[in-house]
């Protein structure tokens, strides 16, 4: 999708498999007098490759006036350049923006570029309750420094505001600086970003002079009640890091490499487990007019078991995309059908001529209903059923059913072993019944499992945790 001179909107549509070379995004290039409006849109294995000054943007290239992406997920896309010599590196593996651009809600896995794994910002820019995960900075065939900025390249050379609020950075790679994120400052000339609320955590350059901090973030970066690895050690023969209301500790992470043990896919789990010491450890002045997670649930929440020990006025918020222990938020009514599943596959459109407004939708064929039920945004949390709570079980294998659930499309269920926040043992998701038979768990020891649904507008609650103990 092209808009030069125009508006573009897509919603609810996926991206998947496109090329482009030159000077274009593979799935959606804003050009010059343009802006660009993104929702509920999945970007997949597309590429921007070739040789030029603007490469990038494996996703999206923006070059227009205003970017807004929201509620959407980019993985695996890549922006290289191919022939190098005097031509920079290409950046932004899923996204480029060289205008003001807008992220709220929205996860970014496995992209790749020479600079801007996932990211390369060049003007001002604001990012919100997002994830980055298992993106890569790899070093490419060009005079130019490459290699820069994992996750995120903020390239700005002129005074423009970029702020990351409630943003989490996991595991994301470089091959010479930051596998984090990297600002270059450009001598003075950029305003420094804020980073507030955030978390950074387990990115990895090859560069071995680097410090555990610096591959984190690296540049003249404003740092604010920020949970950053390496912080403590700093940066050897310098200052300590200026970071007030910061710290250096393990965010317990639910499961950060999924059922597919991979880093950078969708099913990576970066939501906080029970213990997380970033939970109410943020500052609540930094999420003004933020009322939701990226779950869209409530970013408010007071944990009973944890101490606050962030800023504002109880219930303090957590640091990171999510919010733990979070309900649904006020909700938007949605109708579906009780009996009859959707069939087909969403087929997007879209038109679009200069001065008008281009628009993407996708289409599904229902199937007839006589009796539609109204969904009030995502399904309650469901009720533990078997094995009851405290049970003593002599196999290896556990049956766990539960209630269905009014609304629910399906169900997502995780076993932990000796405690709540214990080794996973256990994780399924897409189960479609109410019911899940374990692998063979570990013998002698207790489980603890629970169980939430999940539909078109989310994940609800989770069920109460249940124990059961394993004697064979």
């Amino acid at each position: 999708m092209t808009a030069v001179n125009s508006a573009l909107s897509a919603a609810q549509c996926e991206f998947r498999s496109n090329r482009a070379g030159h000077h274009y995004g593979a799935g959606i290039y804003g050009g010059p007098n343009s802006t660009a409006a993104v929702s509920s849109c999945l970007f997949a294995e597309n590429r921007a490759e070739g040789s030029g000054a603007t490469i990038g943007g494996g996703a999206i290239k923006h070059e227009g006036e205003m970017l807004t992406v929201t509620n959407s997920a980019f993985v695996n896309n890549v922006g290289l350049l191919t022939m190098g010599g005097s031509y920079p590196g290409a950046t932004g593996g899923a996204t480029q923006s060289l205008g003001k651009l807008v992220v709220r809600g929205s996860y970014f896995g496995g992209n790749q570029a020479n600079n801007g794994g996932a990211l390369a910002v060049y003007s001002a820019a604001t990012i919100v309750n997002s994830v980055f995960s298992g993106n890569h900075a790899l070093s490419g065939p060009t005079l130019w420094t490459t290699g820069y900025g994992g996750a995120i390249a903020i390239l700005a050379s002129q005074p423009s505001q970029i702020n990351l609020e409630g943003v989490t950075i996991a595991a994301n790679t470089a091959t010479e600086d930051a596998g984090g994120i990297y600002f270059s400052g450009f001598g003075g000339a950029a305003t420094p970003p804020l980073v507030e609320n955030s978390i950074l955590w387990g990115n990895r350059s090859s560069n071995n002079e680097l410090a555990q901090f610096q591959e984190q973030v690296h540049g003249p970066v404003n740092l604010w009640y920020d949970d950053i690895d390496g912080l403590a050690a700093g940066i050897p023969g310098e200052e300590p890091p200026q970071c007030p209301g910061c710290m250096d500790a393990d965010p317990l992470f639910v499961g950060p490499l999924g059922v597919d043990g991979l880093v950078g896919t969708l099913d990576d789990d970066l939501r906080l487990a029970g213990g997380s010491p970033v939970i109410d450890a943020a500052d609540n002045s930094g999420f003004a007019g933020i009322t939701t997670d990226m779950d869209g649930n409530s970013r408010f929440v007071d944990d009973p078991n944890t101490a606050d020990t962030g800023l504002g006025t109880p219930p303090v918020a957590d640091m990171g995309a999510y919010e733990f222990g979070s309900a649904p938020a006020a909700p938007t009514p949605t109708v579906t059908s009780a009996s009859t599943p959707v069939v087909g596959t969403p087929t997007p459109t879209s038109t679009a001529t200069p001065g008008d407004t281009a628009i993407a939708t996708a289409t599904s064929t229902v199937a007839p209903s006589a009796t539609p039920t109204v969904c009030v945004g995502v399904p309650m949390a469901p009720v533990v059923v078997d094995p009851p709570d405290g049970t003593t079980l002599n196999v290896r294998r556990v049956w766990l059913d539960w209630t269905d659930v009014s609304c629910a499309m399906h169900y997502e269920v995780v076993v932990r072993a000796r405690a709540i926040d214990g080794r996973r043992v256990g994780w399924r998701r897409n189960l479609t019944e109410s019911q899940y038979r374990t692998r063979a768990l570990p013998p002698n020891r207790s489980c603890f499992w629970q169980v939430r649904a999940c539909n078109t507008s989310g994940c609800g609650g989770w069920s109460v945790w249940s124990q059961f103990n394993l004697v064979q």
